[in-house]
């Protein structure tokens, strides 16, 4: 049966990934084995080069899921293009979706040609020099600054464009009680709310008063209590301004929440922010779920002391695998009685290149138990699509081939 075994770095060590073991066991015992629709067509075909796969029906599904949410509460769901922009990815998006986040002119321009009724938000580090040039797909825009540098930039181009201040995630999560455990000291992005209160002051604001606020949270460990505090203290800025606000954008970091957390997050944002007021959520990572695998062939194999495995693989931690926390797909068997870690490398000469280490349950014969020998491909799941946008070469490693999966059939790239 095939179970997924978790980074021995992200579970803390050899003995947590025993604990981890026997659960994960526990579940395959219980015939809850890991299953993905490409690992379940038939004959699959054998990929000889590196690979990063993406089914595409589970994508879709998800993002249908995302927008069926989203009419229930009146809100707006993006894609964060940065996540990954790929035409396949887009063309989802913009089938289901109600537009996109972008934060240069080619993001903009890699998107489908009309955007009839999408709205596009930018959201940028460097502010473009003509916002005008976001407009020409026939789509709405909405540009959100997050300093005074940006705002003086915006004025002096005078767009008819509304704008959003960006409020700094860190500093409406820092004094929650309890403490959340997604919060971080410090961020580069955005207004502290002492900033935006002598700025909502400014007379040039007054005069042309923003549209509302954007707030992206960037943790790794945002929950739905994350966000509750965030619209929570959101709504308290609000207060400030002599009508309602007209947006409000949430952002993203949603992969963690699931269906029934996220209608619980944007219940909470609607009775805070009633209509008219447009609310907006940017996922990038949600919509891809457990969508995305890696291939790879294992090149080299030695044992190092300790009982540890080392596998070289064509396919690339650097290269490859970038922003994806990579799960190994194992051939495990009940009532196991040795265990093996097994640490995964990268082909390239950098010493860091490695793609995880695991610990791998085997009964006899390791080779054939596990099927982890030389000229042996191995998967690994849990693959995010942001490891498409950074896909390179680096060392003479080759990109990864990017496969669209579709049933019977496939589209794949370089």
């Amino acid at each position: 049966m095939l179970a997924e075994l978790t980074d021995l770095h992200q579970l803390g060590g050899v003995e947590a990934g025993k604990r981890n073991l026997n659960n994960i066991l526990g579940r395959v015992n219980q015939a809850h084995s890991f299953t993905h629709p490409i690992l379940s067509v038939p004959n699959m075909p054998r990929i000889s080069g590196p690979a990063l796969l993406f089914d595409v029906k589970t994508i879709k599904d998800r993002m249908e899921s995302m927008a069926k949410l989203a009419r229930k509460f009146n809100v707006t769901p993006l894609l964060a293009v940065k996540c990954c922009n790929d035409p396949e990815f887009l063309g989802l998006a913009y089938k289901v979706l109600g537009g996109f986040d972008v934060s240069n002119i080619a993001e903009y321009s890699a998107l489908p040609p009309r955007l009839d009724g999408k709205l596009v938000s930018i959201i940028a580090p460097a502010l473009p020099d003509d916002l005008r040039d976001f407009t020409t797909k026939s789509n709405a825009v909405l540009v959100t600054l997050d300093s005074q540098v940006q705002l003086d930039q915006f004025f002096t181009q005078a767009p008819s464009i509304e704008y959003l201040l960006r409020v700094q995630g860190t500093d409406l999560l820092k004094n929650a009680k309890p403490a959340d455990t997604a919060y971080y000291p410090q961020t580069r992005f955005g207004f502290t709310v002492s900033e935006l209160d002598s700025l909502l002051k400014a007379p040039l604001l007054k005069e042309r008063p923003p549209a509302g606020f954007h707030v992206h949270h960037g943790s790794e460990k945002n929950q739905v209590s994350t966000y509750k505090t965030i619209i929570n203290n959101l709504s308290k800025l609000t207060k400030q301004f002599s009508q309602p606000v007209k947006y409000i954008n949430l952002g993203g970091g949603w992969h963690l929440l699931n269906e029934a957390e996220i209608s619980e997050v944007l219940q909470a944002a609607r009775s805070h922010f009633p209509s008219p007021c447009s609310i907006l959520v940017e996922p990038g990572r949600w919509y891809s779920g457990n969508a995305g695998l890696a291939t790879g062939t294992i090149v080299n194999l030695s044992h190092a002391p300790g009982q540890v495995t080392n596998c070289t693989l064509n396919l690339s931690g650097k290269c490859h695998l970038e922003w994806s926390n990579p799960k190994f797909v194992a051939q495990v068997k009940l009532g196991y009685s040795n265990k093996r870690i097994v640490r995964f490398l990268g082909s390239s000469c950098y010493e860091a290149d490695i793609i995880g280490q695991y610990l791998v349950p085997f009964s006899d014969d390791f080779a054939t138990d596990t099927g982890i020998a030389p000229g042996k491909q191995v998967v690994f799941s849990n693959i995010s699509p942001y490891s498409l946008s950074w896909n390179r070469s680096f060392n003479g490693v080759p990109l990864a081939d990017v496969v669209w999966w579709q049933q019977a059939k496939e589209k794949r790239r370089r």
